[in-house]
């Protein structure tokens, strides 16, 4: 159930990050505890396994293989989660995806820096 409920008639519009926020939180609410357990996994293990230092998230999709959660923008909230808690950093820079889904669109690169 959404907390955060906006009513254009009387609430001001939510900024885009309050917005990101909201739906990030939303999708980790709703996402299975055992996959993101599973995905957190996998982060540590594409970024142990980076020889240049950084990893994106085709690395760790690689690593999960068929593991898809119902709705993949979870992803979005390991990786979020895992940046809050200092163990991973996003870098500046971007890289184009490999996954033939993502049509080539630009995603982040990230550090790895551990527990």
């Amino acid at each position: 159930m959404r907390t955060n409920y906006y009513n254009p008639l009387f609430d001001p519009p939510p900024t885009p990050k309050e917005a990101t926020d909201e739906a990030v939180e939303r999708v980790r609410e709703n996402a299975d505890d055992a996959w993101m357990a599973r995905a957190t996994a996998a982060v540590e293990e594409a970024g142990a396994k980076s020889h240049s230092g950084t990893f994106t998230t085709d690395d760790v999709w690689d690593i999960l293989g068929e593991d898809k959660p119902h709705e993949p923008r979870a992803m979005g909230a390991v990786m979020r989660s895992l940046a809050k808690q200092g163990v991973i950093q996003s870098e500046a820079a971007y890289t184009t995806s490999r996954r033939p889904e993502c049509h080539r669109r630009p995603i982040r690169l990230w550090a790895w820096i551990g527990r």
